[in-house]
């Protein structure tokens, strides 16, 4: 993890922990939703029932507010894991060459998402997730974000440990 590569893996991780996460936000409100209209239609719905359900709702629509702050704490994360490398700025056209990969990576995970949740099946509960469908379809953009963050972090850092930035010529 800190290697001075400038660890592409961070990035790789950010966009796979986020298209995971609101695909299964999506998913557990599709289930829910199916689960609690089949629990309304049986015998044993009372007003006990009735309430934990509308409570575990509007546990399940908080989601889509925390896939916000995983983004957030996620880029931070990678600035500060960014921040405790120690490298020389030649491994910034390492960083510049991988992006590319990165960004390859991205539209695939875009295009993936995409076309799992247009399933007609997905239709009733996409409107309850709307920052989810924003930020689930412009990982390009969160993989640009993250690495710029990256970048600034990781070579705008300055010296460490009394390093002089001046080149010694032999005498």
């Amino acid at each position: 993890m800190l290697n001075k590569k400038g660890s592409i893996e961070d990035y790789t991780v950010l966009i796979v922990f986020l298209f995971v996460f609101g695909f299964l936000s999506i998913f557990a409100y599709l289930l829910f939703t199916y689960f609690s209209s089949v629990i309304v239609a049986s015998d044993f719905y009372s007003t006990d029932i009735a309430t934990v359900l509308a409570r575990f709702n509007t546990t399940l629509l908080i989601f889509d507010k925390i896939i916000v702050i995983l983004l957030i704490v996620l880029i931070v994360g990678i600035g500060i894991l960014n921040y405790r490398i120690r490298t020389t700025p030649v491994y910034l056209l390492v960083l510049i060459l991988f992006s590319s990969f990165l960004g390859l990576i991205s539209y695939f995970f875009n295009y993936l998402f995409l076309s799992m949740v247009s399933e007609s099946i997905f239709a009733p509960v996409l409107p309850y997730f709307p920052i989810t469908l924003i930020i689930c379809t412009n990982f390009h953009w969160i993989a640009l974000t993250a690495l710029v963050v990256g970048a600034i972090t990781l070579y705008a850092k300055g010296n460490q440990d009394g390093e002089t930035s001046e080149v010694q010529y032999a005498e």
